[in-house]
Protein backbone atom coordinates (compact mmCIF):
# COMPACT_ATOMS: atom_id res chain seq x y z
CA UNK A 1 0.00 0.00 0.00
CA UNK A 2 2.81 2.39 0.82
CA UNK A 3 4.01 2.32 -2.79
CA UNK A 4 0.50 3.25 -3.95
CA UNK A 5 0.44 6.07 -1.42
CA UNK A 6 3.79 7.37 -2.65
CA UNK A 7 2.49 7.45 -6.22
CA UNK A 8 -0.75 9.13 -5.16
CA UNK A 9 1.12 11.82 -3.22
CA UNK A 10 3.46 12.49 -6.15
CA UNK A 11 0.71 12.70 -8.76
CA UNK A 12 -1.51 14.73 -6.45
CA UNK A 13 1.27 17.33 -6.12
CA UNK A 14 1.75 17.41 -9.89
CA UNK A 15 -1.97 17.82 -10.43
CA UNK A 16 -2.16 20.66 -7.95
CA UNK A 17 0.54 22.73 -9.68
CA UNK A 18 -0.75 21.92 -13.15
CA UNK A 19 2.12 19.72 -14.36
CA UNK A 20 0.42 16.35 -14.56
CA UNK A 21 0.23 14.65 -17.94
CA UNK A 22 -3.00 13.25 -19.29
CA UNK A 23 -1.69 9.69 -18.91
CA UNK A 24 -0.62 10.26 -15.29
CA UNK A 25 -3.97 11.82 -14.45
CA UNK A 26 -5.68 8.67 -15.70
CA UNK A 27 -3.20 6.57 -13.69
CA UNK A 28 -3.97 8.58 -10.56
CA UNK A 29 -7.70 7.91 -10.87
CA UNK A 30 -7.04 4.20 -11.42
CA UNK A 31 -4.87 3.90 -8.30
CA UNK A 32 -7.35 5.87 -6.19
CA UNK A 33 -10.15 3.53 -7.21
CA UNK A 34 -8.11 0.37 -6.64
CA UNK A 35 -8.76 0.10 -2.88
CA UNK A 36 -10.73 1.83 -0.14
CA UNK A 37 -7.45 2.57 1.63
CA UNK A 38 -6.12 4.42 -1.43
CA UNK A 39 -9.35 6.43 -1.65
CA UNK A 40 -9.07 7.36 2.03
CA UNK A 41 -5.44 8.42 1.62
CA UNK A 42 -6.33 10.63 -1.35
CA UNK A 43 -9.16 12.25 0.60
CA UNK A 44 -6.75 12.90 3.47
CA UNK A 45 -4.54 14.84 1.05
CA UNK A 46 -7.55 16.89 -0.01
CA UNK A 47 -8.33 17.70 3.62
CA UNK A 48 -4.67 18.57 4.27
CA UNK A 49 -4.72 20.96 1.34
CA UNK A 50 -7.93 22.58 2.57
CA UNK A 51 -6.61 22.90 6.14
CA UNK A 52 -3.31 24.46 5.10
CA UNK A 53 -4.66 26.53 2.28
CA UNK A 54 -3.52 26.09 -1.28
CA UNK A 55 -0.70 28.63 -0.95
CA UNK A 56 0.88 26.90 2.05
CA UNK A 57 0.44 23.47 0.52
CA UNK A 58 2.27 24.54 -2.63
CA UNK A 59 5.02 26.26 -0.64
CA UNK A 60 5.69 22.96 1.12
CA UNK A 61 6.39 21.22 -2.19
CA UNK A 62 10.02 20.50 -3.07
CA UNK A 63 10.30 22.65 -6.21
CA UNK A 64 13.92 21.72 -6.89
CA UNK A 65 12.98 18.03 -6.89
CA UNK A 66 10.11 18.75 -9.26
CA UNK A 67 12.42 20.53 -11.71
CA UNK A 68 14.87 17.64 -11.65
CA UNK A 69 12.02 15.28 -12.50
CA UNK A 70 10.92 17.59 -15.31
CA UNK A 71 14.44 17.65 -16.79
CA UNK A 72 14.63 13.86 -16.74
CA UNK A 73 11.31 13.66 -18.54
CA UNK A 74 12.42 16.15 -21.18
CA UNK A 75 15.81 14.52 -21.72
CA UNK A 76 14.15 11.20 -22.44
CA UNK A 77 12.72 12.69 -25.64
CA UNK A 78 14.53 14.01 -28.67
CA UNK A 79 12.19 16.97 -28.81
CA UNK A 80 9.84 18.39 -26.22
CA UNK A 81 6.26 17.34 -26.67
CA UNK A 82 3.75 18.15 -23.96
CA UNK A 83 0.24 16.91 -23.48
CA UNK A 84 -2.48 19.50 -23.31
CA UNK A 85 -2.47 19.41 -19.50
CA UNK A 86 1.31 19.27 -19.30
CA UNK A 87 2.05 22.95 -19.83
CA UNK A 88 3.12 23.02 -23.46
CA UNK A 89 5.54 25.91 -23.04
CA UNK A 90 6.30 26.00 -19.35
CA UNK A 91 5.89 23.84 -16.30
CA UNK A 92 5.07 26.34 -13.59
CA UNK A 93 5.44 25.85 -9.86
CA UNK A 94 4.01 28.89 -8.08
CA UNK A 95 5.46 30.04 -4.77
CA UNK A 96 3.53 32.31 -2.42
CA UNK A 97 0.61 32.69 -4.82
CA UNK A 98 -2.77 31.00 -5.05
CA UNK A 99 -2.86 28.00 -7.40
CA UNK A 100 -6.26 27.21 -8.84
CA UNK A 101 -5.44 25.14 -11.91
CA UNK A 102 -7.83 22.29 -11.26
CA UNK A 103 -9.87 23.78 -8.44
CA UNK A 104 -11.26 26.73 -10.34
CA UNK A 105 -10.43 26.99 -14.04
CA UNK A 106 -11.75 30.01 -15.92
CA UNK A 107 -14.12 29.25 -18.74
CA UNK A 108 -12.77 31.90 -21.04
CA UNK A 109 -9.30 31.77 -22.56
CA UNK A 110 -7.38 34.66 -24.05
CA UNK A 111 -6.99 33.89 -27.73
CA UNK A 112 -3.69 34.91 -29.29
CA UNK A 113 -3.71 35.02 -33.06
CA UNK A 114 -1.14 33.23 -35.14
CA UNK A 115 -0.18 36.57 -36.65
CA UNK A 116 0.98 37.92 -33.29
CA UNK A 117 3.48 35.11 -32.74
CA UNK A 118 4.51 34.32 -36.31
CA UNK A 119 8.04 35.25 -37.30
CA UNK A 120 8.00 38.58 -39.07
CA UNK A 121 9.73 38.94 -42.42
CA UNK A 122 12.09 41.59 -41.05
CA UNK A 123 13.44 39.16 -38.43
CA UNK A 124 16.53 38.10 -40.32
CA UNK A 125 20.00 36.96 -39.40
CA UNK A 126 22.30 39.43 -41.14
CA UNK A 127 25.99 39.30 -41.99
CA UNK A 128 27.67 42.66 -42.56
CA UNK A 129 31.04 42.65 -44.29
CA UNK A 130 33.37 45.55 -43.57
CA UNK A 131 32.94 47.88 -46.51
CA UNK A 132 29.15 47.99 -46.55
CA UNK A 133 27.93 44.75 -48.13
CA UNK A 134 25.37 42.63 -46.26
CA UNK A 135 23.36 39.46 -46.77
CA UNK A 136 20.46 37.66 -45.10
CA UNK A 137 21.52 34.22 -43.86
CA UNK A 138 18.60 32.41 -42.21
CA UNK A 139 16.62 30.28 -44.62
CA UNK A 140 19.50 29.36 -46.89
CA UNK A 141 19.62 25.67 -47.73
CA UNK A 142 22.99 24.09 -48.52
CA UNK A 143 24.21 27.01 -50.59
CA UNK A 144 27.55 28.63 -51.38
CA UNK A 145 27.40 32.38 -50.82
CA UNK A 146 29.93 34.88 -52.11
CA UNK A 147 29.98 38.29 -50.44
CA UNK A 148 32.92 40.64 -50.59
CA UNK A 149 36.03 38.48 -50.35
CA UNK A 150 34.11 35.88 -48.36
CA UNK A 151 32.96 32.47 -49.52
CA UNK A 152 30.42 30.94 -47.15
CA UNK A 153 28.93 27.47 -46.98
CA UNK A 154 25.54 28.18 -45.39
CA UNK A 155 22.79 25.74 -44.50
CA UNK A 156 19.61 26.37 -42.50
CA UNK A 157 20.57 28.36 -39.41
CA UNK A 158 24.32 27.87 -39.68
CA UNK A 159 27.44 28.90 -41.54
CA UNK A 160 29.32 25.62 -41.97
CA UNK A 161 32.58 27.09 -43.23
CA UNK A 162 34.25 30.39 -44.15
CA UNK A 163 36.93 31.08 -46.73
CA UNK A 164 38.53 34.43 -47.54
CA UNK A 165 41.75 36.24 -48.23
CA UNK A 166 41.67 39.26 -45.93
CA UNK A 167 42.48 38.99 -42.23
CA UNK A 168 42.17 42.73 -41.62
CA UNK A 169 38.45 43.01 -42.36
CA UNK A 170 36.01 42.45 -39.49
CA UNK A 171 32.63 40.87 -40.26
CA UNK A 172 29.57 41.39 -38.07
CA UNK A 173 26.91 38.75 -37.56
CA UNK A 174 23.63 40.05 -36.12
CA UNK A 175 21.06 37.64 -34.66
CA UNK A 176 17.67 39.30 -33.94
CA UNK A 177 14.98 38.49 -31.40
CA UNK A 178 13.35 35.05 -31.66
CA UNK A 179 16.18 33.50 -33.66
CA UNK A 180 19.53 31.84 -32.96
CA UNK A 181 22.43 30.97 -35.21
CA UNK A 182 25.59 28.86 -35.47
CA UNK A 183 28.84 29.76 -37.19
CA UNK A 184 32.05 27.82 -37.78
CA UNK A 185 35.01 30.18 -38.00
CA UNK A 186 38.02 29.84 -40.30
CA UNK A 187 40.05 28.00 -37.62
CA UNK A 188 37.28 25.45 -37.00
CA UNK A 189 35.94 27.06 -33.81
CA UNK A 190 32.17 26.68 -33.49
CA UNK A 191 30.09 29.50 -32.02
CA UNK A 192 26.40 29.15 -31.11
CA UNK A 193 24.67 32.53 -30.76
CA UNK A 194 21.49 33.20 -28.80
CA UNK A 195 18.77 35.72 -29.74
CA UNK A 196 19.65 39.44 -29.86
CA UNK A 197 23.37 38.80 -30.10
CA UNK A 198 26.04 40.52 -32.16
CA UNK A 199 29.26 38.73 -33.06
CA UNK A 200 32.29 40.29 -34.76
CA UNK A 201 35.04 38.17 -36.27
CA UNK A 202 37.78 38.34 -38.92
CA UNK A 203 37.59 36.40 -42.16
CA UNK A 204 40.71 34.53 -41.10
CA UNK A 205 43.01 34.73 -38.10
CA UNK A 206 46.54 36.08 -38.40
CA UNK A 207 49.22 36.98 -35.91
CA UNK A 208 49.69 35.41 -32.50
CA UNK A 209 46.06 35.44 -31.33
CA UNK A 210 42.53 34.66 -32.50
CA UNK A 211 40.29 37.50 -31.35
CA UNK A 212 36.50 37.92 -31.63
CA UNK A 213 33.89 40.23 -30.05
CA UNK A 214 30.55 39.30 -28.49
CA UNK A 215 27.46 41.16 -27.29
CA UNK A 216 24.62 38.96 -26.05
CA UNK A 217 25.18 35.25 -25.43
CA UNK A 218 27.30 32.65 -27.15
CA UNK A 219 28.60 29.14 -26.57
CA UNK A 220 32.10 28.46 -27.89
CA UNK A 221 33.76 25.20 -28.88
CA UNK A 222 37.27 26.47 -29.52
CA UNK A 223 39.58 24.66 -31.93
CA UNK A 224 42.80 23.79 -30.14
CA UNK A 225 45.90 25.77 -31.07
CA UNK A 226 48.40 26.25 -28.26
CA UNK A 227 50.36 28.78 -30.33
CA UNK A 228 47.36 31.05 -30.93
CA UNK A 229 45.20 31.75 -27.88
CA UNK A 230 41.52 32.40 -28.60
CA UNK A 231 40.20 35.60 -27.01
CA UNK A 232 36.55 36.61 -26.68
CA UNK A 233 36.17 40.33 -26.02
CA UNK A 234 33.05 41.70 -24.32
CA UNK A 235 32.22 45.19 -23.13
CA UNK A 236 33.69 44.68 -19.66
CA UNK A 237 36.11 41.76 -19.85
CA UNK A 238 38.02 39.35 -22.05
CA UNK A 239 38.07 35.54 -22.02
CA UNK A 240 41.35 33.95 -23.11
CA UNK A 241 41.54 30.25 -23.99
CA UNK A 242 43.73 27.75 -25.83
CA UNK A 243 41.11 25.11 -26.57
CA UNK A 244 37.95 24.59 -24.58
CA UNK A 245 34.16 24.94 -24.48
CA UNK A 246 32.41 27.64 -22.49
CA UNK A 247 29.39 29.93 -22.44
CA UNK A 248 29.50 33.73 -22.27
CA UNK A 249 26.38 35.73 -21.33
CA UNK A 250 26.48 39.54 -21.41
CA UNK A 251 22.75 40.25 -21.40
CA UNK A 252 22.49 41.68 -17.88
CA UNK A 253 24.59 43.88 -15.62
CA UNK A 254 26.86 40.89 -14.91
CA UNK A 255 28.99 39.17 -17.50
CA UNK A 256 28.64 35.42 -16.87
CA UNK A 257 31.29 32.98 -18.09
CA UNK A 258 30.52 29.28 -17.56
CA UNK A 259 33.34 26.83 -18.26
CA UNK A 260 32.33 23.37 -19.44
CA UNK A 261 35.78 21.94 -20.16
CA UNK A 262 39.38 23.12 -20.46
CA UNK A 263 40.47 26.35 -18.80
CA UNK A 264 40.03 30.06 -19.43
CA UNK A 265 41.61 33.23 -18.11
CA UNK A 266 39.25 36.14 -17.49
CA UNK A 267 40.61 39.69 -17.48
CA UNK A 268 38.58 42.73 -16.46
CA UNK A 269 39.01 45.70 -18.78
CA UNK A 270 38.30 48.41 -16.21
CA UNK A 271 40.04 46.90 -13.19
CA UNK A 272 43.36 45.17 -12.57
CA UNK A 273 41.67 41.81 -12.01
CA UNK A 274 42.19 38.40 -13.57
CA UNK A 275 40.68 35.03 -12.79
CA UNK A 276 41.38 31.51 -14.04
CA UNK A 277 38.37 29.21 -14.25
CA UNK A 278 38.18 25.46 -13.90
CA UNK A 279 35.45 23.24 -15.43
CA UNK A 280 32.09 23.39 -13.69
CA UNK A 281 32.64 26.92 -12.38
CA UNK A 282 30.85 30.08 -13.47
CA UNK A 283 32.33 33.53 -12.97
CA UNK A 284 30.07 36.57 -12.71
CA UNK A 285 31.80 39.88 -13.33
CA UNK A 286 30.32 43.21 -12.29
CA UNK A 287 31.98 46.62 -12.48
CA UNK A 288 31.10 47.30 -8.84
CA UNK A 289 31.80 43.93 -7.22
CA UNK A 290 34.41 42.38 -9.51
CA UNK A 291 34.52 38.62 -10.00
CA UNK A 292 32.41 36.14 -8.06
CA UNK A 293 32.48 32.40 -8.72
CA UNK A 294 30.18 29.47 -8.06
CA UNK A 295 29.37 26.07 -9.49
CA UNK A 296 26.66 25.87 -12.15
CA UNK A 297 24.27 23.40 -13.71
CA UNK A 298 25.53 22.97 -17.28
CA UNK A 299 22.18 21.59 -18.37
CA UNK A 300 20.46 24.78 -17.32
CA UNK A 301 23.11 27.25 -18.52
CA UNK A 302 23.32 25.63 -21.96
CA UNK A 303 19.63 24.76 -22.35
CA UNK A 304 19.08 27.86 -24.52
CA UNK A 305 20.82 25.96 -27.33
CA UNK A 306 17.91 23.53 -27.26
CA UNK A 307 15.35 26.34 -27.09
CA UNK A 308 14.66 25.91 -23.36
CA UNK A 309 15.06 28.35 -20.48
CA UNK A 310 14.98 27.17 -16.85
CA UNK A 311 14.15 29.56 -14.03
CA UNK A 312 14.10 29.11 -10.24
CA UNK A 313 11.93 31.16 -7.89
CA UNK A 314 12.07 34.05 -10.35
CA UNK A 315 9.72 37.01 -10.24
CA UNK A 316 7.54 37.04 -13.31
CA UNK A 317 8.66 40.61 -13.98
CA UNK A 318 12.23 39.37 -14.32
CA UNK A 319 11.21 37.23 -17.29
CA UNK A 320 10.68 40.41 -19.33
CA UNK A 321 14.18 40.45 -20.92
CA UNK A 322 13.82 36.82 -22.01
CA UNK A 323 10.35 37.44 -23.44
CA UNK A 324 11.79 40.34 -25.40
CA UNK A 325 14.71 38.33 -26.78
CA UNK A 326 12.91 35.10 -27.55
CA UNK A 327 9.52 36.42 -28.66
CA UNK A 328 10.11 40.09 -29.55
CA UNK A 329 7.36 41.08 -27.10
CA UNK A 330 7.33 43.48 -24.14
CA UNK A 331 5.56 43.08 -20.78
CA UNK A 332 3.36 45.75 -19.24
CA UNK A 333 2.20 45.19 -15.66
CA UNK A 334 -0.95 47.22 -15.09
CA UNK A 335 -1.62 45.70 -11.67
CA UNK A 336 0.54 45.53 -8.55
CA UNK A 337 -0.90 42.17 -7.58
CA UNK A 338 1.80 40.39 -9.57
CA UNK A 339 4.74 42.17 -7.91
CA UNK A 340 5.49 39.30 -5.53
CA UNK A 341 4.64 36.45 -7.88
CA UNK A 342 7.63 34.09 -8.11
CA UNK A 343 7.71 31.06 -10.36
CA UNK A 344 9.97 28.11 -11.07
CA UNK A 345 9.91 26.02 -14.19
CA UNK A 346 10.88 26.26 -17.83
CA UNK A 347 9.77 27.92 -21.04
CA UNK A 348 10.23 26.68 -24.58
CA UNK A 349 11.24 28.97 -27.42
CA UNK A 350 8.47 29.54 -29.94
CA UNK A 351 5.75 28.62 -27.43
CA UNK A 352 4.75 31.97 -25.91
CA UNK A 353 1.04 31.47 -26.49
CA UNK A 354 1.02 28.20 -24.57
CA UNK A 355 3.19 29.71 -21.82
CA UNK A 356 0.72 32.54 -21.28
CA UNK A 357 -2.23 30.18 -21.28
CA UNK A 358 -0.44 28.13 -18.66
CA UNK A 359 0.04 31.21 -16.49
CA UNK A 360 -3.64 32.06 -16.91
CA UNK A 361 -4.84 28.57 -16.04
CA UNK A 362 -2.45 27.93 -13.17
CA UNK A 363 -2.75 31.21 -11.28
CA UNK A 364 -5.81 32.97 -12.66
CA UNK A 365 -3.60 35.64 -14.27
CA UNK A 366 -5.45 38.02 -16.56
CA UNK A 367 -3.63 39.32 -19.63
CA UNK A 368 -4.21 40.65 -23.09
CA UNK A 369 -1.99 41.00 -26.14
CA UNK A 370 -1.88 44.15 -28.18
CA UNK A 371 0.59 44.21 -31.05
CA UNK A 372 3.94 43.37 -29.51
CA UNK A 373 2.89 44.09 -25.94
CA UNK A 374 1.59 41.66 -23.30
CA UNK A 375 -0.48 43.43 -20.63
CA UNK A 376 -0.96 41.78 -17.26
CA UNK A 377 -4.14 43.24 -15.75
Amino acid sequence: MSSDHDIIRQLFSEKLVGMISYEDDVLLQQIIGKTADNRAFYESLLKEREALGVDTFVENLDTEKKLIEIKKSINSRKKIRYNWMYAAAAIIIFLGFGVRYWLQKAEQESVLTEQVFALNNHNEVKLFVEGGESITLNGNTDSIINIGDLKLNASGNAIKSIEGTSSSKINTLVVPAKLDYEITLADGTKVFLNSTSTFRFPTKFSGDTREVYLEGEGFFEVAKNKDKPFIVHTKDAAVKVLGTSFNVNTYGADMKTSLVEGSVLLTAKHQQQSLKLTPGIQANYNLNTGFKTHSFDAEEVLSWREGIYYFHNLRIKDLAPLISRWFDMSLDFQSNKYNDLAISGLIEKGQLQAFLKDLEASADINYEVSGKEIRFK
